[in-house]
């Protein structure tokens, strides 16, 4: 009973309005209210976020000294306001919960002169609630497997992929379970959120949605129904790019790799940057932290004096954080992570390929015991210690390296080591890496792992500087300083200790750059 109350007690307290938050939103960029006659409509996510709350601020300022702006919110809390499946979970995800959790962001993005567009969740709508029910029933019954999930369209949004991602992270789980009512339940808010965003956009045309992911059900619904109808998306989920817009054929918040060899070979500074990647990936590889995993809580190489096991002639499995988005890049060959690594196990035992599992330097709590699972399942599956730097591994003599999407890919094969992936990865455009499209190519990309070399270590080496510069160093000098305030920014919203008064000054070192100027022309 006293651990229910205290769990009461402190979600009641989040809705109170936090002191930190209060401060900050009274001294961020404001809607200048300008009385000109061209005006602009604004719709921005209402992100319980301290970051987005700065960096939405700071680009409506902006815009509002050219256009008189009217700006709205999207309250998008619903699934996101509690893990679990329990009825305690359903009751804190209902309309008056969500009400009472957002009402101190709401009160935060008001110096923008923003009222509430729409909600995800709310009682005013039974019927549409209750259609959305009927199509959802529908539609859970209908699956026969994961892979049929992930292309499910409701309403003619293709929202599968973000039904997977929400289930995992929220239920919590490893992998999906399609009987399970809690799927269901997801799928019904995505009808819900479909339903709400097509009826708000019918009445409304905003000329511009700033939104922080693309991903999840709670980002990616409005993102996906504002682009059908034809208004500006621009999320900010990712730190290569201040602000990525969004289109019909490209609806993920990361950066799109399709074009880089292209892009690279049309330059004309390629030995100059060229030297700047080769300085920063090497700086990374010694166990520094470089621009491009600035997010990270720690390095995946930084030494230490820990034994490392004997890799020579082994595949090395990098493990993904189970309950992440795993559809945050396209074409992925398996649904979530979990399916990934059982078959990637069971065909390495099956050949009797050596090989060690490594977690993610960077996961979450959650998945250690996932790991574990693992460990039961398959009894004899060997483990890399998060603290040895992958440097060692590949100087051990490891064979292959196996991921999905991850940066692991271009590490490696830098450090002389081919890699297996199996997903529209950022490295898509390159050859230093094998990609598999279909789960029989990455089955035959197994057997024959033992054989797998680099054709041309020296060209894989160059390939991975100039995928290096168009991932992280393509933009030119101002909007890599534009970046680089964003980034620290970014740090600054999420330090334990950081201030209202940090986080002004860190936003006012963003806006100050020519690039975060650039780029807010670039919306208008």
């Amino acid at each position: 009973m006293l651990r229910k109350i205290r769990r009461l007690a402190r979600v009641l307290l989040q809705s109170f309005p936090d002191q930190k938050i209060k401060n900050l939103a009274a001294r961020l960029p404001r809607n200048i209210a300008n009385d000109g006659h061209e005006s602009a409509h604004v719709l921005v996510q209402c992100v319980a976020d301290a970051y987005f709350l700065s960096v939405f601020s700071a680009i409506v300022n902006r815009l509002s000294t050219r256009k008189r702006l009217k700006v709205e919110l999207v309250v998008t809390r619903s699934v996101e306001s509690s893990f679990g499946s329990s009825l305690g979970t359903y009751i804190r995800r209902s309309f008056g919960y969500a009400f009472f959790l957002s009402r101190q962001w709401v009160n935060a993005y008001a110096h923008l002169g923003a009222s509430v567009g729409y909600r995800s969740v709310g009682w005013g709508s039974p019927l549409l609630d209750l259609r959305a029910l009927a199509s959802s029933i529908s539609v859970w019954r209908s699956l026969g497997d994961v892979s049929s999930l992930e292309g499910v369209h409701i309403g003619g949004i293709l929202c599968g992929d973000l039904i997977i991602d929400t289930y995992l992270r929220f239920r919590p789980a490893a992998e999906i379970n399609l009987r399970d009512p809690f799927l269901l339940y997801i799928i019904w808010q995505s009808a819900r959120d479909i339903a709400r965003a097509r009826r708000y956009f019918r009445r409304n045309r905003p000329g511009l949605y700033l939104t922080s992911y693309s991903t999840y059900v709670q980002h990616g619904i409005a993102a996906r129904v504002a682009l059908e109808s034809g208004v500006k998306v621009v999320a900010f989920g990712n730190l290569q790019q201040i602000g990525k817009p969004l289109s019909k054929d490209d609806f993920y918040h990361t950066k799109n790799p399709v074009g880089y060899r292209i892009g690279f070979a049309k330059r004309a500074d390629r030995e100059k940057v060229l030297e700047q990647a080769k300085a920063q990936l090497e700086s990374r590889l010694g166990g520094g932290v470089d621009l491009a995993t600035a997010y990270m809580a720690r390095s995946a190489y930084a030494d230490n004096a820990e034994e490392c096991p004997d890799v020579t002639g082994a595949v090395v499995v990098f493990l993904h954080d189970f309950f992440d988005s795993p559809h945050v890049y396209p074409d992925l060959v398996f649904p979530e992570f979990w399916s990934w690594i059982c078959f990637t196990i069971e065909a390495l035992q099956a050949d009797s390929t050596p090989f060690f599992l490594k977690p993610h330097p960077n996961q979450v709590g959650e998945s250690a015991d996932v790991i574990q699972r693992l460990i039961q399942k398959y009894p004899g599956v060997r483990l890399i210690p998060v603290s040895i730097p992958n440097s060692r591994l590949a100087k051990g003599g490891m064979r292959c390296a196996l991921t999905v999407y991850g940066t692991v890919a271009h590490e490696m094969a830098y450090l002389g080591v081919p890699s297996i992936t199996a997903a529209r990865h950022p490295h898509i455009a390159f050859d230093f890496c094998k990609t598999a499209q279909t789960q029989t190519e990455y089955r035959q990309m197994l057997r024959s792992v033992q054989s797998l070399r680099l054709d041309d270590p020296e060209e894989a080496r160059e390939q991975v500087l100039q995928f290096y510069v168009m991932h992280n160093l393509d933009e030119g000098d101002d909007a890599i300083a534009a970046r680089q305030a964003l980034v620290q920014l970014w740090k600054q919203c999420h330090a334990e200790d950081g201030s209202a008064d940090d986080i002004i000054r860190a936003l006012e070192k963003l806006t100050s750059t020519e690039g975060f100027r650039r780029f807010v022309v670039t919306l208008i």
